[in-house]
């Protein structure tokens, strides 16, 4: 799904999900908006109520989705690449863009059952971590509670700043891990 402004609406469906494996679902552009090949969106939005699946629903890994913008990125939507239930890895998921909002109805998942779990990037120029119930727009780009339940599934980077400087930091945790991540990431 590619243009100038992509927004995938309430009920938008998207399933690259196989049997031996997820596929390659781009929404707005391509990893990090570095390939040129690829349109970059100004704007991106995936609403609540819309699906985007890249799921290995046998034996076999997760698929790759990548959610991006050179703008504005929300997502409220369900994103999951996870690895089929009888063997394989969990894959990746990216919602990047300048500024990055993930509100309190999306879900991120890239589960692994049978393999190890995979990967979900978040990364936006900066960064607020917040219960975005209570302080969205205001105080919060990302729901804590979103990005705790993730946790419990799925390896979690956040890397903040503008490439190609790459000037991040970057704050990466794992379901196996009990850190807490900072409540804020910003460029140095």
């Amino acid at each position: 799904m590619l243009g100038r402004e992509v927004e995938l609406a309430d009920g938008a469906r998207i399933d690259a999900s196989g049997q031996r494996g997820g596929g390659t679902v781009l929404v707005g552009g391509d990893y990090q908006g570095r390939n040129p090949e690829v349109q970059n969106a100004a704007a991106t939005t995936v609403a609540a109520g819309a699906t985007v699946r890249a799921d290995a629903l046998d034996a076999g890994d997760g698929g790759r989705i990548v959610v991006w913008s050179d703008g504005t990125t929300r997502v409220d939507g369900a994103l999951s690449a996870d690895g089929g239930p009888k063997a394989g890895d969990g894959g990746f998921v990216e919602t990047s863009g300048t500024q990055l909002r993930v509100g309190p109805g999306a879900r991120v998942s890239a589960a692994a059952p049978a393999g190890r779990v995979g990967q979900w990037l978040l990364d936006p120029h900066d960064i607020v971590i917040a219960n975005v119930e209570q302080d969205y727009p205001a105080g919060g780009d990302v729901d804590a509670v979103v990005l705790s339940n993730a946790l419990a599934t799925t390896n979690v980077t956040i890397a903040t700043g503008v490439p190609p400087d790459n000037e991040t930091r970057a704050i990466s945790r794992s379901p196996r891990t009990s850190s807490r991540a900072p409540e804020r990431a910003g460029r140095s």
